[in-house]
């Protein structure tokens, strides 16, 4: 059996060192992305639950796109998915 049978997460999703970015400013970014949504979340704001609960994905939506903390794919899939259950509700 060879010595290198462990491969690291890089290897093994055939991405290049330069693609996973372990940056301080994607770690802020990272932070950014899901602190000021959870706190928009659960922020006492006179808004109605719904509105409040939209500008929360928004905030992540708008907050991971600037920072490229997920490709623009994924964060524009990650903003929709909780709509796809609000057909029935009254906006």
């Amino acid at each position: 059996m060879p010595d290198n049978v462990v491969a690291t997460t890089e290897q093994i999703a055939g991405a290049p060192q330069s693609v996973i970015d372990r940056s301080p400013q994607k770690r802020i970014g990272w932070i950014l992305s899901l602190g000021v949504p959870i706190a928009l979340w659960f922020a006492p704001l006179p808004l109605d639950a719904l509105s409040q609960h939209a500008l929360a994905v928004a905030s992540f939506m708008i907050i991971a796109w600037i920072t490229e903390v997920l490709p623009h794919a994924l964060t524009g899939t990650g903003g929709v998915l909780p709509f796809l259950g609000a057909e029935g509700r009254e906006v």
